[in-house]
């Protein structure tokens, strides 16, 4: 994810379609809503969340002929498709005298090749759970897929799930594999044949109650990573650099996004505010905050520069001569002063009060 928002730096922040990070922002608040109405109902929703384990790497070249036959192909555009995949390959590891073997699993990541041929088995998934379901949708950013609804249906859709994972010779990653049950009483047991683990959306996880709640021990995990990167960057400019693209950006991801939808509601806000005020204490200690920890590190830095480093210079756009460093209490402090005011759409009022 870091390198999704490297490369839109590169690109001056201009795209042509949704980067990966805005369509996961955009599942994340359709799934909250959907969370919402139906708790607002009086329903229970179970949630299903998992991955195939080393997916690209791990499809069998059998599975994706038969599947190419399956939807018709020709012989040759199967055959050639095999040839194309099963490329030789040699370890440079295991000495000049290596065997050069045939690749019998796994696809040419990144490459078109490598998209056709998993969207086509993964499509073969989505029908699946559609049908076995009378209708329950596979929500999936390419491996990734999440499950929501009754826990008759979610049961269903993962044990057809699990069987088509079985014939076409993959397997579920089980740290990122988890299943809930959310409900408005108390907490009900999930069904024994779902995937046990949190169900989890960056450093949120959610809770029964269908509030997401800081995961701690991943978000100290980033903390430790930002320290040892700040640390080793090599001038002011490295570092705010780094700051600005992990230390704000990549963490305001991980929390739902810059702008968080309306449907998260006020205790969403006070939760990222948490997490921003957990990383700054760790991260600056006695300094406080990024503008005091910059002030004391250009005086380090640059002892012949006699004058009082003011605020303004540390945020101002480069544009206008400043360092542009970004603060995320700032924009957490413009979402919390809207996030009070009751929403009006569809018909329906959304408060964050209530």
């Amino acid at each position: 994810m870091e390198d999704d928002f490297e490369q839109e730096d590169r690109n001056g922040g201009l795209q042509t379609r949704q980067s990966i990070t805005e369509l996961q922002h955009s599942l994340l608040q359709l799934f909250n809503v959907e969370i919402a109405v139906r708790k607002g109902l009086g329903d229970e929703v179970t949630v299903v969340q998992s991955d195939f384990k080393a997916f690209g790497t791990s499809i069998p070249h059998t599975t994706i002929s038969a599947v190419l036959t399956f939807f018709g192909f020709s012989q040759s555009w199967t055959k050639f498709i095999r040839k194309a995949l099963a490329v030789p390959i040699v370890f440079k590891e295991d000495g000049p005298e290596a065997e050069v073997r045939k690749r019998r699993r796994g696809t040419h990541m990144s490459s078109p090749l490598a998209d056709f041929c998993s969207e086509l088995l993964l499509f073969g998934m989505d029908f699946a759970v559609w049908q076995c379901t009378s209708g329950l949708r596979l929500y999936r950013l390419h491996d990734d897929f999440w499950l929501w609804g009754s826990e008759d249906a979610c049961v269903r859709g993962w044990s057809d799930m699990a069987d088509l994972a079985k014939v076409m010779g993959l397997a579920f990653n089980a740290e990122k594999s988890g299943s809930i049950r959310v409900s408005r009483t108390t907490r009900i047991s999930l069904n024994s044949s779902l995937p046990r683990g949190d169900v989890s959306w960056g450093f949120l996880k959610l809770s029964s109650s269908g509030y997401f709640v800081l995961d701690n021990a991943l978000l100290d995990k980033h903390i430790t990573a930002l320290i040892a990167q700040l640390a080793s960057s090599k001038s002011l400019f490295a570092w705010i650099r780094l700051w600005n693209t992990y230390g704000v950006r990549y963490f305001m991801s991980m929390l739902g996004g810059e702008r968080p939808a309306s449907c998260f509601g006020a205790q969403h806000i006070a939760l990222m505010q948490q997490c921003f005020a957990r990383m700054h204490q760790k991260v600056f200690q006695d300094e406080a905050n990024v503008a005091n920890y910059l002030r004391k590190e250009i005086k380090r830095r640059f002892p012949s520069f006699s004058a009082e480093v003011q605020y303004s210079f540390i945020f101002l756009p480069v544009a206008v001569g400043g360092l542009e460093v970004k603060n995320p209490f700032v924009t957490l402090t413009q979402l919390e002063s809207t996030s009070s005011k009751p929403r009006r759409g569809y018909g329906l009022v959304y408060s964050s009060r209530t």
